[in-house]
């Protein structure tokens, strides 16, 4: 598979596409300034059984979800791996 495959075909390739990036100091301190968006692949965001769309602070002190999950990196949010990401999409 390659990114074309993908970009050529995304709802065949993709449950969904999630965005993490960190905003400016004071955008919500208490979960380290990061905003999180879930899209489908036909570029709409996604949203929970509420009908609320999965961005922002959404799930803020929630068991589950975005923020829940990546409060447990640690500090930087962050998970990392050092696995060979290259050998995974042959």
């Amino acid at each position: 598979m390659t990114v074309d495959d993908v970009l050529g075909a995304p709802a065949e390739h993709l449950g969904a596409v999630t965005v993490m990036f960190r905003r400016e100091a004071g955008y919500d301190d208490e979960t380290g300034n990061w905003f999180y968006a879930k899209y489908l692949p036909d570029g709409s965001l996604d949203a929970n059984p509420n009908g609320v769309a999965l961005a922002g602070l959404v799930g803020k002190n929630a068991e589950a979800g975005c923020i829940a999950c990546h409060q447990n990196a640690g500090e930087n949010y962050l998970f990392t791996t050092d696995a060979d990401l290259d050998a995974t999409m042959e």
